[in-house]
């Protein structure tokens, strides 16, 4: 969401999810409208730094926009699919090693 690079077909080790308010400042809040995907860069690099600071710095305007539209979705028909995902990756990336992701993932 930060640098606009396109994800999809990244293994789990690249992709990541970043909370905009982070969890020590509000607990765990997993919700829709508090997380997006991030390369795993992006996240690093921000660290604790303001969501929309670092937005502009990394994509500029249409950066906060994409975060923005992005988190007013409703996710509800995605959630069963998601955690399927989630669970699937989690368990290869914890039981193989990064070649072995890698192959899962394709």
């Amino acid at each position: 969401m930060y640098c606009g690079d396109d994800l999809s077909g990244r293994t789990f080790d690249e992709v990541t999810v970043d909370h905009l308010k982070a969890q020590t400042k509000m607990g765990s809040n997993n919700k829709s409208h508090n997380v997006v995907t991030a390369c795993r860069s992006c996240n690093c690099e921000r660290q604790t730094k303001p969501w929309r600071r670092f937005a502009k710095k990394k994509g500029g305007e249409k950066a906060i926009e994409r975060i923005l539209r992005n988190t007013a979705k409703n996710i509800k028909k995605y959630r069963t699919h998601a955690k399927i995902l989630l669970a699937n990756g989690y368990a290869d990336r914890n039981t193989h090693s990064r070649s072995e992701a890698k192959k899962h993932a394709s």
